[in-house]
């Protein structure tokens, strides 16, 4: 499956078809639903997804939103790979992708917020936890850090 990689604009079409997929994946589970002053909030950040399809109709399979956190440290935030896909490399692909694109915007650090499953995926890529348990959307998460 021949994904391609991009950068998407907040409030484009492009970005009300990431925040469905994100909603599937990420909120619809746990019974959740954005708010939108938080879709708003998002304006200042950098989206990404992977897509694959015809150009007129892509699908979309993943996304992630990229935020500065500090000056030399960026936050990737909201990462959801459709269910489907997961297991098949497509999230190692986006992660590289956010994390090449944090580089190339001058931060020498990357970090995120991870459900306690998620864990060892990020750690496979590199990321180390920094903090201890706290509880975030009802369930588990740790903050872990990378170095670009």
């Amino acid at each position: 499956m021949s994904v391609e990689l991009k950068e998407i604009q907040h409030g484009t079409s492009e970005y009300e078809k990431a925040v469905q997929l994100r909603r599937e994946v990420l909120r619809k589970p746990l019974g959740l639903e954005y708010t939108p002053e938080q879709l708003a909030a998002e304006a200042t950040e950098r989206h990404f997804v992977g897509e694959c399809g015809e150009s007129g109709s892509p699908e979309y399979l993943c996304s992630a939103c990229l935020a500065e956190e500090e000056p030399g440290l960026a936050r990737i935030r909201q990462v959801a790979v459709r269910e489907d896909c997961q297991g098949k490399g497509i999230g190692r692909d986006l992660m590289e992708f956010v994390e090449s694109e944090a580089k190339a915007a001058g931060y020498t650090k990357v970090m995120l917020c991870s459900r306690h499953y998620a864990i060892p995926f990020y750690e496979k890529l590199g990321y180390e936890c920094v903090s201890d348990w706290f509880e975030e959307v009802g369930m588990p998460h740790r903050s872990m850090i990378k170095s670009l």
